[in-house]
Protein backbone atom coordinates (compact mmCIF):
# COMPACT_ATOMS: atom_id res chain seq x y z
CA UNK A 1 0.00 0.00 0.00
CA UNK A 2 1.40 3.39 -0.99
CA UNK A 3 2.13 6.06 1.59
CA UNK A 4 -0.41 8.90 1.75
CA UNK A 5 0.34 12.46 2.76
CA UNK A 6 -2.15 14.94 4.19
CA UNK A 7 -1.03 18.27 5.56
CA UNK A 8 -2.57 21.53 6.70
CA UNK A 9 -1.99 24.06 3.96
CA UNK A 10 -2.80 21.70 1.07
CA UNK A 11 -6.11 21.98 -0.73
CA UNK A 12 -8.09 18.81 -1.39
CA UNK A 13 -7.10 18.86 -5.06
CA UNK A 14 -3.42 19.34 -4.20
CA UNK A 15 -3.53 16.48 -1.70
CA UNK A 16 -5.17 14.19 -4.29
CA UNK A 17 -2.55 15.12 -6.88
CA UNK A 18 0.29 14.59 -4.42
CA UNK A 19 -0.94 11.16 -3.33
CA UNK A 20 -1.59 10.08 -6.93
CA UNK A 21 2.01 10.94 -7.78
CA UNK A 22 3.29 9.03 -4.74
CA UNK A 23 1.27 5.98 -5.79
CA UNK A 24 2.66 6.27 -9.32
CA UNK A 25 6.24 6.58 -8.06
CA UNK A 26 5.90 3.51 -5.84
CA UNK A 27 4.17 1.48 -8.56
CA UNK A 28 7.04 2.16 -10.99
CA UNK A 29 9.71 1.79 -8.31
CA UNK A 30 10.39 -1.98 -8.52
CA UNK A 31 10.83 -1.88 -12.29
CA UNK A 32 13.04 1.20 -12.11
CA UNK A 33 15.17 -0.43 -9.42
CA UNK A 34 15.47 -3.54 -11.60
CA UNK A 35 16.78 -1.50 -14.53
CA UNK A 36 19.19 0.35 -12.25
CA UNK A 37 20.53 -3.00 -11.02
CA UNK A 38 21.14 -4.10 -14.61
CA UNK A 39 23.02 -0.88 -15.34
CA UNK A 40 25.10 -1.07 -12.14
CA UNK A 41 26.01 -4.73 -12.68
CA UNK A 42 24.18 -5.82 -9.53
CA UNK A 43 21.66 -8.09 -11.24
CA UNK A 44 21.87 -11.59 -9.73
CA UNK A 45 20.82 -14.28 -12.20
CA UNK A 46 18.25 -16.74 -10.93
CA UNK A 47 19.13 -20.43 -10.95
CA UNK A 48 17.50 -22.20 -13.88
CA UNK A 49 17.32 -25.98 -13.67
CA UNK A 50 19.36 -28.27 -11.41
CA UNK A 51 22.21 -29.29 -13.73
CA UNK A 52 24.57 -26.52 -12.61
CA UNK A 53 25.28 -26.63 -8.83
CA UNK A 54 23.91 -23.59 -6.96
CA UNK A 55 27.36 -22.39 -5.87
CA UNK A 56 28.09 -21.32 -9.45
CA UNK A 57 25.21 -18.85 -9.26
CA UNK A 58 26.95 -17.20 -6.30
CA UNK A 59 30.22 -16.44 -8.08
CA UNK A 60 29.27 -12.81 -8.61
CA UNK A 61 29.68 -12.94 -12.39
CA UNK A 62 28.58 -9.73 -14.08
CA UNK A 63 28.21 -8.38 -17.60
CA UNK A 64 28.29 -4.77 -18.77
CA UNK A 65 25.92 -5.23 -21.71
CA UNK A 66 23.05 -3.19 -20.23
CA UNK A 67 25.40 -0.39 -19.19
CA UNK A 68 26.92 -0.40 -22.66
CA UNK A 69 23.46 -0.04 -24.24
CA UNK A 70 23.02 3.15 -22.20
CA UNK A 71 26.53 4.59 -22.28
CA UNK A 72 27.06 4.16 -26.03
CA UNK A 73 24.20 6.57 -26.74
CA UNK A 74 24.83 8.84 -23.74
CA UNK A 75 28.41 9.52 -24.88
CA UNK A 76 27.13 10.62 -28.27
CA UNK A 77 24.59 13.08 -26.83
CA UNK A 78 26.65 15.97 -25.52
CA UNK A 79 25.31 19.48 -24.94
CA UNK A 80 27.98 21.85 -26.26
CA UNK A 81 26.13 25.13 -25.85
CA UNK A 82 22.89 27.08 -25.94
CA UNK A 83 22.06 29.80 -28.47
CA UNK A 84 19.37 32.49 -28.61
CA UNK A 85 19.18 33.97 -32.14
CA UNK A 86 17.07 36.97 -31.12
CA UNK A 87 18.93 37.98 -27.99
CA UNK A 88 22.03 37.80 -25.84
CA UNK A 89 22.04 35.06 -23.19
CA UNK A 90 24.97 36.71 -21.43
CA UNK A 91 22.76 39.67 -20.54
CA UNK A 92 20.41 37.27 -18.75
CA UNK A 93 23.21 35.80 -16.62
CA UNK A 94 23.35 32.48 -18.44
CA UNK A 95 27.10 32.11 -17.93
CA UNK A 96 26.68 32.53 -14.17
CA UNK A 97 23.81 30.03 -14.16
CA UNK A 98 25.97 27.43 -15.92
CA UNK A 99 29.01 28.00 -13.70
CA UNK A 100 27.13 28.03 -10.40
CA UNK A 101 25.12 24.89 -11.22
CA UNK A 102 27.69 22.94 -13.29
CA UNK A 103 24.79 22.90 -15.71
CA UNK A 104 26.27 20.92 -18.58
CA UNK A 105 27.49 18.19 -16.22
CA UNK A 106 24.07 18.08 -14.53
CA UNK A 107 22.34 17.73 -17.90
CA UNK A 108 24.70 14.92 -18.97
CA UNK A 109 23.88 13.03 -15.78
CA UNK A 110 20.17 13.60 -16.35
CA UNK A 111 20.50 12.23 -19.89
CA UNK A 112 22.09 9.02 -18.59
CA UNK A 113 19.32 8.60 -16.01
CA UNK A 114 16.73 9.27 -18.70
CA UNK A 115 18.17 6.49 -20.86
CA UNK A 116 18.05 4.06 -17.93
CA UNK A 117 14.53 4.87 -16.73
CA UNK A 118 13.00 6.44 -19.88
CA UNK A 119 12.70 9.88 -18.27
CA UNK A 120 14.48 12.21 -15.89
CA UNK A 121 13.58 15.70 -14.72
CA UNK A 122 15.41 19.02 -14.63
CA UNK A 123 14.04 21.15 -11.78
CA UNK A 124 14.69 24.85 -11.20
CA UNK A 125 14.26 26.28 -7.70
CA UNK A 126 15.17 29.45 -5.85
CA UNK A 127 18.44 29.21 -3.95
CA UNK A 128 18.64 29.67 -0.21
CA UNK A 129 21.20 31.55 1.93
CA UNK A 130 24.73 30.92 0.68
CA UNK A 131 23.45 29.28 -2.52
CA UNK A 132 23.19 30.53 -6.11
CA UNK A 133 20.11 32.63 -6.80
CA UNK A 134 18.72 29.92 -9.09
CA UNK A 135 19.39 26.19 -8.61
CA UNK A 136 19.00 23.64 -11.41
CA UNK A 137 19.18 20.01 -10.36
CA UNK A 138 18.29 16.68 -11.96
CA UNK A 139 16.05 13.96 -10.58
CA UNK A 140 15.77 10.43 -11.91
CA UNK A 141 12.60 8.33 -12.02
CA UNK A 142 13.47 6.75 -8.67
CA UNK A 143 13.02 10.08 -6.89
CA UNK A 144 10.57 12.01 -9.08
CA UNK A 145 7.32 11.46 -10.95
CA UNK A 146 5.10 13.65 -13.08
CA UNK A 147 1.68 13.87 -14.71
CA UNK A 148 1.94 14.61 -18.43
CA UNK A 149 -0.85 16.59 -20.07
CA UNK A 150 -0.97 15.17 -23.60
CA UNK A 151 -3.39 17.84 -24.79
CA UNK A 152 -1.29 20.78 -23.62
CA UNK A 153 1.98 18.85 -24.16
CA UNK A 154 3.40 19.77 -20.79
CA UNK A 155 3.68 18.61 -17.21
CA UNK A 156 0.71 19.39 -14.97
CA UNK A 157 2.29 18.26 -11.71
CA UNK A 158 5.62 16.87 -10.49
CA UNK A 159 6.62 15.18 -7.25
CA UNK A 160 10.25 15.38 -6.13
CA UNK A 161 11.50 13.25 -3.23
CA UNK A 162 14.00 15.17 -1.10
CA UNK A 163 14.46 12.75 1.78
CA UNK A 164 13.80 9.17 2.89
CA UNK A 165 14.04 7.39 6.21
CA UNK A 166 16.01 4.28 7.12
CA UNK A 167 13.31 2.03 5.69
CA UNK A 168 12.78 4.04 2.54
CA UNK A 169 9.74 5.93 3.81
CA UNK A 170 9.28 9.49 2.59
CA UNK A 171 10.41 12.23 4.96
CA UNK A 172 10.61 15.28 2.67
CA UNK A 173 8.99 15.98 -0.71
CA UNK A 174 8.19 18.91 -2.98
CA UNK A 175 5.08 19.25 -5.11
CA UNK A 176 5.48 21.37 -8.23
CA UNK A 177 2.36 22.81 -9.84
CA UNK A 178 2.03 25.59 -12.44
CA UNK A 179 2.88 28.81 -10.62
CA UNK A 180 3.37 27.26 -7.19
CA UNK A 181 6.03 25.20 -5.38
CA UNK A 182 5.01 23.38 -2.19
CA UNK A 183 7.79 21.80 -0.07
CA UNK A 184 6.60 19.43 2.67
CA UNK A 185 8.44 17.62 5.44
CA UNK A 186 7.55 15.17 8.19
CA UNK A 187 7.72 16.63 11.69
CA UNK A 188 8.78 14.73 14.81
CA UNK A 189 5.18 13.80 15.56
CA UNK A 190 5.00 12.10 12.12
CA UNK A 191 2.65 14.77 10.83
CA UNK A 192 3.35 16.44 7.50
CA UNK A 193 3.73 20.20 7.35
CA UNK A 194 4.01 22.65 4.46
CA UNK A 195 7.34 24.41 4.95
CA UNK A 196 6.97 27.45 2.70
CA UNK A 197 4.37 27.69 -0.03
CA UNK A 198 6.05 29.62 -2.86
CA UNK A 199 4.01 31.24 -5.62
CA UNK A 200 5.78 32.51 -8.74
CA UNK A 201 5.01 33.69 -12.31
CA UNK A 202 7.24 31.11 -14.06
CA UNK A 203 4.72 28.36 -14.75
CA UNK A 204 6.01 24.80 -14.29
CA UNK A 205 9.71 24.95 -13.28
CA UNK A 206 10.32 21.35 -14.35
CA UNK A 207 11.26 19.93 -17.75
CA UNK A 208 11.41 16.20 -18.59
CA UNK A 209 14.29 14.66 -20.52
CA UNK A 210 12.59 11.81 -22.36
CA UNK A 211 14.05 8.95 -24.39
CA UNK A 212 12.01 7.71 -27.34
CA UNK A 213 8.53 9.05 -26.49
CA UNK A 214 5.57 7.87 -28.52
CA UNK A 215 1.80 8.19 -28.58
CA UNK A 216 0.42 6.42 -25.53
CA UNK A 217 3.82 6.54 -23.81
CA UNK A 218 4.64 10.22 -23.71
CA UNK A 219 7.30 9.88 -21.02
CA UNK A 220 9.31 7.47 -23.13
CA UNK A 221 10.82 4.00 -22.91
CA UNK A 222 13.95 2.74 -21.22
CA UNK A 223 17.06 1.98 -23.21
CA UNK A 224 17.31 -1.17 -21.05
CA UNK A 225 14.35 -2.82 -22.75
CA UNK A 226 12.95 -6.28 -22.09
CA UNK A 227 14.98 -7.49 -25.06
CA UNK A 228 18.21 -6.16 -23.55
CA UNK A 229 17.41 -7.70 -20.15
CA UNK A 230 16.60 -11.06 -21.76
CA UNK A 231 19.87 -11.08 -23.71
CA UNK A 232 21.75 -10.03 -20.57
CA UNK A 233 20.27 -12.90 -18.53
CA UNK A 234 20.88 -15.42 -21.30
CA UNK A 235 24.52 -14.41 -21.60
CA UNK A 236 25.01 -14.62 -17.82
CA UNK A 237 23.60 -18.14 -17.78
CA UNK A 238 26.01 -19.07 -20.56
CA UNK A 239 29.00 -17.71 -18.61
CA UNK A 240 27.90 -19.63 -15.51
CA UNK A 241 27.64 -22.87 -17.50
CA UNK A 242 31.09 -22.24 -18.96
CA UNK A 243 32.51 -21.91 -15.44
CA UNK A 244 30.92 -25.24 -14.51
CA UNK A 245 32.19 -26.96 -17.64
CA UNK A 246 35.70 -25.60 -17.11
CA UNK A 247 35.80 -27.09 -13.62
CA UNK A 248 34.45 -30.45 -14.80
CA UNK A 249 37.04 -30.83 -17.54
CA UNK A 250 39.91 -29.61 -15.34
CA UNK A 251 39.32 -32.21 -12.59
CA UNK A 252 40.95 -35.18 -14.44
CA UNK A 253 44.06 -33.16 -15.23
CA UNK A 254 44.30 -31.90 -11.66
CA UNK A 255 43.89 -35.46 -10.32
CA UNK A 256 46.60 -36.83 -12.65
CA UNK A 257 48.97 -34.05 -11.61
CA UNK A 258 48.41 -34.88 -7.97
CA UNK A 259 46.25 -31.98 -6.82
CA UNK A 260 45.50 -31.75 -3.12
CA UNK A 261 42.31 -33.53 -2.06
CA UNK A 262 40.80 -30.30 -0.74
CA UNK A 263 40.48 -29.01 -4.29
CA UNK A 264 37.65 -31.46 -4.90
CA UNK A 265 35.68 -30.45 -1.80
CA UNK A 266 33.37 -27.57 -1.00
CA UNK A 267 34.07 -25.10 1.79
CA UNK A 268 31.92 -27.18 4.17
CA UNK A 269 33.95 -30.33 3.46
CA UNK A 270 31.38 -32.06 1.26
CA UNK A 271 32.36 -33.53 -2.09
CA UNK A 272 31.92 -31.22 -5.04
CA UNK A 273 29.28 -32.20 -7.60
Amino acid sequence: MSQKIYATGLTADEADTLNALIAHLEAKGPRNLLRASYYDGKRAIRQVGSIIPPQYYRLGLVLGWSAKAVDMLARRCNLNGVTWPDGDLADLGFAELCDENLLFSEINQAQTSGLIHAVSFLITTRGGPGEPEALVHAKDALSAAGHWNARARRLDAVLSVNGRGDRGQLTAVTLYLPGVTIPLSKARNNRWVVEDRQEHPWGMPVEPLVYKPRTGRRLGSSRISRTVMSLHDSALRTVIRMEGHADVYSYPEMWLLGADESVFKNADGTQKA
